[in-house]
């Protein structure tokens, strides 16, 4: 018999016809049969060996590889019942001597060699963390696919970086499954050029150019692929019907990119987090968006560009910007914690539905330059920081109820705005092609435009409050102030005119609370035609700044020490009975939210970001590493312990100040220091967003404070490694030890070495 084992070696055993005794036929007989009693059983022992030899053989192959029409190693190739042939392209040489429709096996171990797959094959590697296939040259693929019907699986595949070259390339192919491969260190890691119905499926492509990458390639399906760290991760060019199904695409300059009419390609619960843009679909139209997740890209997270008519439903945590994009629907997204959360730019007819807008720095927002680009569907159920959005088109003698979170009205008459807090939009309130409507007793703040007013004429706005990045704009005739009358203002001050505007430097020459100078004031030169000539500019005594630097007040680390202050930033708004208010600061302590008992007008809040502990507070820090020290005042000192029926301190962490201290994120803790002691505040992890971890504190009153988190402790009492995210990695685990249970077929040849045993035993 023949056997050939996975080393391309052949064995040999030879028929072997069995000895028996004769009576002997001379004195010398005896000793014969001795003698061939003693031949018979070193020959069954021979027997015994070589077919042990030949079972353990079998039955340390892999189970997957004893079906195959053919085998492949480092060496050479073979067919199942053929010679070894020896061969330094060998997976080339197999194909080139295999028919159609033959399936082929290759062992671990690593090929130099360029792959052309020119027949209908099935390729199975051992694994693609142990069959390594490196292009011989690197200005060709190392596997280019020119027949239909080809698999391929189980191969890691690099060094085709040349321009162009891909890990895996099918050009003008057709039913091909490509699965369970890492394409990584090319060009391109997967390359489908005008092929369709092909199958991509549990592929990685990382630290490419680009991950996978299909042009004018239709009908395909891309599932559970992860394209890590490569320029584009998975893209689209001018290719349609496809479908995207819980694919990952993280760290990559784009993560999903659909470009030059890549249509009715449907998206579905893939992943795009950390990129610059997480998916962006650029002159494509009719394609579909369902259940995707683009968290903490740098630049935005869903991005439609020049593109129409997409379906796009239950994100999380992501912005979405459209521009130039039409006949979208936008349902239950979830666009939380970026720099922009929904955007609408020069888009038109687009319905959103139960989108929820939340801790952006501008949370929705929509600019155009005509009429039809401001004609949307927008429902009350769509939310900005749990407050409604009211976008009304078309509506007469009418007011918004005053619950608003985002106002805007379109091609509208008589609408009045009243007794309503709006913060952090691109507006707060928004009027288009809207005429003799009311804008009163409204504090907009935080917005990137208070008010803004296109081709809109004849209303009046007046006893506002504006403090935003750009108060105003205004291009038609309107009145910003009404007739000087005794009355409380927005601000508190004894007279009704005009507005308060953070940004104006007129001062009070008859004590009526009004400016006199530079009026009429048209917000840097925003608003058009004339402005506001009665602006408020009166400032209430129960709500005077917090100490500065040079003012020599009780702040600590503010008055007696200005060297130790890093970054200074005080910000007025107005505090409004039982409406929650937002201060927004910097990159350490992010926001203050208060809500005060009463209605103070306007209130001033200021904090001190310092480089280290202040020199007058002499109470050591509970064990840790502190990441900050911080002066946050709402009010002079101590002013606000009494005001506030809630205070909340919302700070943030680099993740990297997490991996370079080894600290553990949930361990993260915010101090006060009040009355000489250091006091612990309920301190939670809210969520990770833009490369820092989010804090939320509430706190009894405001003070001096400490951020501080805890080393970790690895289990053999060393420093645990820290990921980038600032989480402990597990341990690499150990292999386990291969045991003789888990070699297949092993129970099978004890068991038959034991017949034979007992066998030759009989003889014997």
């Amino acid at each position: 018999m023949k056997f050939r084992h996975s080393d391309g070696e052949s064995r040999m055993i030879a028929d072997v016809t069995p000895i028996t005794d004769s009576p002997a036929s001379n004195s010398g007989s005896g000793m014969m049969n001795a003698r061939r009693s003693t031949q018979g059983r070193w020959l069954s022992m021979a027997i015994l060996a070589a077919f042990a030899a030949v079972m353990l053989a079998v039955c340390t192959l892999p189970a997957s590889a004893l079906d195959y029409d053919m085998y492949v190693n480092d060496t050479g190739w073979w067919n199942a019942s053929g010679e070894f042939n020896v061969s330094n392209a060998p997976i080339q040489h197999a194909i080139d001597n295999a028919t159609v429709g033959n399936t082929i096996y290759v062992y671990n171990g690593s090929y130099t060699e360029n792959v052309n797959v020119n027949k209908q094959l099935t390729l199975q590697g051992e694994g693609m963390d142990v069959v390594n296939v490196i292009a011989a040259s690197s200005d060709d693929h190392v596997f280019e696919v020119t027949a239909d019907l080809v698999n391929i699986s189980g191969f890691n595949v690099t060094g085709a970086t040349g321009d162009n070259k891909a890990g895996i390339h099918l050009s003008s192919r057709q039913h091909c499954n490509i699965s369970d491969n890492n394409a990584s260190g090319n060009y391109y890691g997967i390359y489908l050029v005008y092929s369709s119905n092909n199958m991509l499926t549990g592929n990685t492509a990382s630290n490419n150019n680009n991950g996978i990458y299909l042009s004018s390639s239709s009908n395909n399906t891309l599932a559970n692929n992860t394209a890590n760290s490569n320029n584009f991760g998975i893209c689209l060019e001018s290719s349609s019907n496809n479908t995207l199904t819980n694919n990952t695409a993280d760290s990559n300059n784009f993560g999903i990119y659909l470009h030059y009419f890549s249509n009715c390609n449907t998206l579905t619960g893939n992943t795009a987090n950390s990129n610059t843009c997480g998916i962006l679909l650029f002159s494509s139209s009719n394609n579909t968006l369902t259940n995707n997740n683009a968290d903490s890209n740098n630049d935005r997270g869903i991005y439609l560009s020049s593109s129409s008519n997409y379906n796009a439903d239950s994100n999380n945590n992501y912005g979405i910007l459209l521009f130039s994009s039409s006949n979208n629907t936008l349902a239950n997204n979830t666009a939380n914690s970026n720099t922009n959360g929904i955007y609408l730019l020069s888009s038109s007819n687009n319905t959103l539905t139960n989108n929820t807008m939340s801790g952006n720095n501008y949370n929705f927002g929509i600019y155009a330059t005509s009429l039809s680009d401001y004609t949307h569907n927008i429902d009350t159920n769509n939310t900005v920081d749990e407050k409604p959005i009211y976008y009304w088109i078309n509506r007469q003698n009418a007011q918004i109820p005053d619950d608003a979170g985002f106002v805007g009205v379109v091609n509208s008459t008589n609408i009045t705005v009243k007794n309503m807090v709006l913060t952090n939009n691109l507006h707060g309130v928004l009027f288009v092609y809207t005429n003799d409507s009311r804008v009163e007793n409204v504090t907009a703040s935080n917005n990137y435009y208070g008010i803004h007013l296109s081709s809109s004429r004849n209303n009046q706005i007046y006893n506002n409050y504006f403090n935003n990045t750009n108060n105003a704009y205004d291009s038609g005739y309107n009145t910003w102030n009404t007739t000087p009358t005794i009355g409380t203002n927005i601000i508190g001050g004894s007279w009704l005119g005009g507005n308060y505007w953070s940004d104006y430097d007129g001062v009070d020459t008859d004590n009526d609370d009004l400016g006199d100078t530079l009026t009429p004031y048209n917000s840097s030169s925003n608003i058009t035609y004339g402005g506001d000539y009665h602006p408020l500019i009166y400032i209430p005594p129960e709500a005077p700044l917090p100490p500065s630097s040079s003012s020599g007040g009780v702040g600590v680390g503010s008055s007696d020490e200005p060297e130790n202050v890093e970054e200074t930033v005080v910000l007025r708004i107005y505090l409004q009975a039982g409406e929650s208010s937002n201060y927004n600061f910097n990159d350490v302590v992010t926001s203050v939210d208060v809500t005060p008992d009463k209605t103070y007008g306007l209130v001033a809040a200021k904090i001190e970001v310092l480089k280290g502990r202040p020199s007058s507070i002499t109470t050591d820090p509970p064990a840790g590493e502190i990441y900050k020290y911080v002066d946050v005042f709402v009010g002079t000192s101590g002013w606000s312990d009494d005001k506030f029926s809630s205070s909340v301190i919302n700070f943030q962490v680099p993740a990297t100040w997490f991996k370079e201290n080894n600290i553990d994120p949930a361990s993260v803790t915010l101090y006060r220091h009040k009355n000489g002691k250091w006091e612990s505040l309920r301190t939670t992890l809210t969520g990770q967003a833009g490369g820092f971890y989010k804090y939320s504190s509430p706190t009894p009153g405001f003070s001096t404070f400490m951020i501080l988190g805890q080393v970790e402790e690895s289990s053999s009492g060393e420093p645990a490694a820290a990921t980038d995210s600032g989480t402990v990695a597990d341990p690499t685990p150990t292999p386990e030890t291969t045991s003789d249970k888990g070699i297949p077929g092993f129970g099978i040849m004890l068991g038959i070495m034991g017949i034979l045993i007992a066998v030759y035993s009989r003889r014997k």
